[in-house]
């Protein structure tokens, strides 16, 4: 009998130290959770990788691909090659959208802009063809319950939000944001996003080379894409030529 209690009290003594552990381990606040994923992506300098995109709406299916080029803190370039070619740079203080069939090109000078008015303008400019899945961004907190599950190969910090609703999962180990969901006030997905193929970047980053996106459209609709994320590149370095587009002399030049 009383190596029944010594094993039972053995046992209880393994059930508590492992249900101290899990606690501990879950006790990354909110705000822990969602600067780890930012911070480490503000740890990139530069980023490029060639995308294609499939997109569902209705009964079509459209493929999109482009090129995308990124160094800190403000340049941008996009090759958008499908289905039609058009090139997108912003350059520190000056923007250049050229489209080669119509050999035309705007020039927009962003000196005066604020920096506010420089994150509306990216935003509406680049919104199409960003690479969304990556991190977070702002996120405002709501009453919020966090655990650790497992989801696909990760041990993930899950966030579970009510009033905004919203759901997250962030890898424990790497920072990586795996999946995003948003929901209306019914209870309805007004975007998700969750990457998979995770790839090991030299500096520490693990980063999506294919990401599934559910966005809205007009009118309520939301579109469901793919997104590949081909030969991607973190912290080589990009030419700064890449950022500066040699016009011709027929290209007729709006500002």
């Amino acid at each position: 009998m009383k190596k029944y209690f010594r094993s039972l009290a053995l046992l209880l003594f393994f059930h508590l130290a492992l249900a101290g552990n899990a606690v501990s381990a879950e006790d990354k606040s909110f705000a822990e959770i969602i600067d780890s994923v930012n911070s480490k992506f503000d740890r990139i300098e530069t980023l490029s990788a060639n995308v294609t995109r499939i997109s569902y709406k209705a009964n079509s299916t459209v493929e999109e691909r482009w090129d995308y080029f990124f160094q800190k803190p403000d340049k941008i370039r996009v090759d958008y090659l499908k289905p039609g070619k058009r090139f997108l740079v912003q350059n520190i203080n000056k923007f250049v959208e050229y489209i080669p069939e119509i050999k035309k090109a705007n020039v927009i000078d962003l000196s005066g802009y604020s920096e506010y008015d420089k994150k509306v303008f990216y935003e509406k400019v680049f919104t199409r063809v960003s690479l969304r899945g990556l991190r977070l961004g702002a996120v405002k907190k709501g009453d919020v319950k966090i655990k650790r599950v497992s989801l696909n190969e990760f041990d993930a910090y899950f966030i579970d939000s009510e009033k905004p609703k919203y759901q997250i999962w962030v890898d424990s180990k790497s920072d990586a944001l795996i999946k995003h969901v948003i929901y209306d006030d019914d209870g309805e997905i007004v975007y998700s996003s969750e990457g998979e193929d995770f790839k090991s970047f030299e500096g520490g980053f693990l980063l999506p080379q294919k990401i599934n996106i559910v966005l809205p459209e007009k009118e309520g609709t939301l579109i469901k894409s793919v997104m590949f994320l081909n030969n991607m590149k973190v912290n080589e370095h990009i030419s700064e030529s890449k950022f500066d587009i040699k016009l011709a002399n027929d290209v007729e030049v709006i500002k």
